[in-house]
């Protein structure tokens, strides 16, 4: 995540640099890419945790018919 955000902030960035210069590129882009990033970004992230979480209880639910899973002794 950290590699995909500092691309887009480097996106962003030059984006809105070539927009102050007067380029081709309207002057509001940076700001709809920051804003892209604090509403898009945490959306990703929680969709990748939940996809991850549901990949890792599966694969420990294969796995623990045949080690018998995790059993814990409480006092």
């Amino acid at each position: 995540f950290g590699a995909l955000f500092s691309l887009f902030a480097m996106v962003g960035s030059g984006l809105a640099a070539a927009a102050a210069e007067g380029g081709p590129v309207p002057s509001y882009f940076g700001v709809v890419f920051g804003l892209g990033a604090v509403i898009v970004l945490p959306l990703l992230y929680g969709f990748f945790g939940f996809l991850g979480g549901l990949i890792v209880s599966g694969l420990y639910n294969a796995t623990s018919k045949f080690t018998g899973g995790v059993q814990l002794e409480v006092d």
